[in-house]
């Protein structure tokens, strides 16, 4: 199967249902560092996502699932090539996450996780496989609202 045509008709998707979310976006922005994006997705997707959100411009890079050369995480290999590729030291970086199992690499290099999980109040379709191991060690925060999450860490670097 072509991998590109595959993102393509994966991705062929109604954005328009994702809700602007500019109060994240100012979030975001307001972090210190540089923020990337880092996906098992493709860049397409990646900036639909951000666009629809309200907040295409906040981040420095992205790297997605071609750029891995289709290895996805967790698989070691796709975070050494992106930690490589943006020249990050992982004990100084953050990883935020909406998989427990994709965040055991990031935590083994020395990288603080973030697990985001879906907020009560609201309906999500993830199987039960995609969160199982919230409460596992190599999860340092879970986080069901990632704008108050990110808002306390500011407030907290005050």
């Amino acid at each position: 199967i072509d991998p590109h045509a595959y993102l393509a008709d994966v991705h062929d998707i109604d954005y328009s249902i994702i809700p602007p979310h500019p109060e994240l976006g100012l979030a975001i922005a307001s972090l210190p560092g540089r923020k990337h994006i880092f996906t098992n997705g493709d860049m397409r997707h990646a900036m639909n996502t951000l666009t629809a959100l309200g907040f295409p411009r906040h981040f420095d890079a992205m790297f997605d699932i071609v750029a891995a050369g289709f290895e996805p995480k967790p698989k070691a290999i796709a975070y050494e090539r992106f930690l490589a590729s943006h020249a990050i030291t992982p004990t100084s970086a953050a990883m935020f996450e909406d998989m427990p199992r994709n965040l055991e690499v990031p935590k083994a290099l020395g990288m603080v996780t973030v697990l985001i999980v879906p907020r009560a109040d609201m309906p999500h379709s993830a199987e039960e496989w995609e969160i199982a191991g919230h409460d596992e060690p190599h999860i340092d925060h879970v986080a069901d609202d990632i704008e108050k999450f990110l808002m306390q860490v500011l407030a907290s670097a005050k």
